[in-house]
């Protein structure tokens, strides 16, 4: 049978046409499952946006300053709701503290953590945060040293040790004292 005689008799039925009980059928799949969307959304997520049972609590610490008598903690809410900073315990031992804004620190917020705290040059020290939902946050001490504060002769000497770095450094090792390419990026 040649290409021509395939043509000449016309189309080739290759489907039975759906019967009524096939058509119902796949209605009801649609309609059910346009149903489950539809409940999904109305019951917000079908139960799925729980709280979870413990509370997630975290907090990182920025910065710890050292001062004779006193401990300061730079702390940072990194968790998804409000903290309370009920508690601190330092080597075993729970401390007053005072809390900069306040003991509660709102999401991604930080606060300042005061202790008067006598420690001692070269101790460690293992610090506890505990939430008011009884939730341990630790940070440690390793050697106790006063943090150095920021004076002008600081900077200065910072200033003298950019200089001495960055400029002498560079312009030394220009030959033959032609500074004209000093400005030139290596490889250009």
């Amino acid at each position: 049978m040649t290409n021509e005689t395939a043509a000449a008799k016309g189309p080739i039925q290759s489907r039975k046409p759906l019967g009524w009980k096939m058509e119902g059928m796949i209605a009801l799949t649609i309609i059910v499952l346009v149903g489950v969307i539809v409940m999904f959304l109305v019951t917000n997520g079908a139960g799925l946006h729980v709280e979870p049972v413990v509370p997630i609590e975290t907090l990182t610490f920025d910065q710890t300053v050292l001062h004779p008598g006193t401990i300061e903690f730079t702390i940072r809410n990194t968790s998804p709701q409000p903290i309370t900073i009920s508690a601190i315990n330092i080597n075993d031992a729970f401390w007053p503290f005072t809390a900069t804004p306040g003991t509660t620190i709102p999401r991604l917020r930080q606060a300042t953590v005061k202790l008067d705290y006598h420690w001692v040059q070269g101790e460690s020290y293992d610090v506890d945060f505990f939430t008011a939902n009884s939730i341990r946050v630790s940070t440690n001490i390793p050697a106790a040293a006063e943090t150095a504060t920021p004076t002008g002769n600081t900077l200065v000497s910072y200033l003298l040790i950019g200089l001495y770095v960055g400029v002498i450094a560079a312009l030394d090792d220009v030959p033959d004292g032609d500074y004209s390419g000093v400005t030139d990026f290596p490889g250009h």
